[in-house]
């Protein structure tokens, strides 16, 4: 029994198979431009480089994931072929060519997000080169070094953010801030003015 709606559904993959090209050049990751120019610009050149490293931890995590794929993939279909060339006609060697169909077409669709990986990895690579060289000397210490004024800055902004969008600094905020060595309150003009306590200890009694 012909299954009425196998029709529609193979008009429809037809018209998708006619959109390859223009899906070529569209990204269904992030684009070259979000990946350089839209990370969190408070972050410092150590935030970016573990920003960076862990992007590129999982495109490479992936892109292998597909090689394991594909090469499994691969062996299905041999061993597929080979059977349906002994297979007499009739149901079983229809089950065979539909497994041949179906393995053929994943390998297909995967190709796209292969090309996708493989831009952005091309991207964090460009990206990681140029921060390693701001970083001569990376260690996991020198990491650590710079998560203070990371922190700070970040928090700060937070803040900022906060008062702007809802008149207020939240409990978290404040609690993150003052964990990080600083505390907020308002100047005699109103504006919110943030102080770090070395800076605390330094004004007159």
């Amino acid at each position: 029994m012909m299954d009425k709606l196998l029709p529609v559904v193979a008009r429809v993959v037809s018209a998708f198979e006619d959109l390859q090209q223009s899906m070529r050049a569209v990204p269904f990751g992030n684009s070259a431009f979000q990946n350089e120019h839209l990370a969190d610009p408070n972050l410092t050149p150590h935030r970016r480089l573990r920003f960076v490293l862990l992007q590129l931890s999982q495109r490479v995590n992936t892109l292998q994931g597909c090689a394991f794929r594909r090469r499994r993939l691969a062996l299905d279909l041999e061993e597929a072929q080979a059977a349906a060339a002994r297979a007499e006609p009739g149901l079983a060697r229809q089950r065979i060519e539909l497994d041949i169909e179906e393995k053929t077409w994943a390998l297909k669709q995967e190709v796209k997000l292969i090309n996708d990986a493989l831009i952005e990895c091309e991207t964090f690579y460009a990206i990681f080169a140029n921060l390693k060289a701001q970083l001569p000397e990376l260690t996991r210490a020198s990491f650590e070094r710079a998560e203070l004024p990371y922190w700070r800055e970040r928090l700060s902004g937070d803040a900022r953010r906060e008062l702007l969008a809802v008149g207020t600094v939240s409990a978290g905020t404040l609690e993150a801030l003052e964990q990080c060595g600083l505390r907020a309150q308002r100047d005699a003009a109103g504006a919110l003015a943030i102080t770090s306590d070395e800076e605390q200890e330094r004004l007159p009694s």
